[in-house]
C-alpha cells in the first residue's frame, strides 16, 4: 500500500519541478496518497490523516537528501529500493509515535 506513495514522493522530489520546495511538495503528495489509501483500505472516511510521516524525516534530513540524489544519479533499482526502505522506516517511526500518543491518551 505504501510503495506507490513513496514512488510519487521520489518522482516529484527528483525531477526538480520547482526551484525550491520539491521535497516538501513530494511529501505533501505522498501524505495525500497515504490518506486516500488508508481510507479506502479501512473503508472509513477519517477527517484527518491517520499516518502523516513528514515529521519523521527531520532527524534524517541528510540521509533523506542523499537518497534522493542517489536516485537521480544512479538509475538502478537498488537506489529506488533503498529509498522505499528508508521511507518504510519513517512510516514505522510514525506508527510507533502514533501508538505512543494513543497509549498516553488512554492513561488519562
Amino acid at each position: 500500500m505504501f510503495i506507490k506513495a513513496f514512488k510519487i514522493h521520489a518522482i516529484i522530489s527528483t525531477m526538480q519541478a520547482f526551484k525550491d520546495g520539491n521535497t516538501r511538495f513530494g511529501r505533501l503528495l505522498q501524505n495525500a496518497k497515504l490518506y486516500s489509501d488508508t481510507n479506502n483500505l479501512l473503508k472509513k472516511s477519517y477527517e484527518n490523516p491517520t499516518l502523516y510521516i513528514t515529521k519523521a524525516y527531520n532527524p534524517y534530513r541528510s540521509q533523506y537528501r542523499q537518497l534522493i540524489e542517489k536516485i537521480v544519479r544512479d538509475k538502478s533499482l537498488d537506489s529506488l529500493n533503498n529509498w522505499i526502505g528508508f521511507n518504510a522506516n519513517r512510516a514505522q517511526d510514525s506508527l510507533y509515535n502514533n501508538n505512543s500518543r494513543v497509549e498516553k491518551i488512554k492513561l488519562k
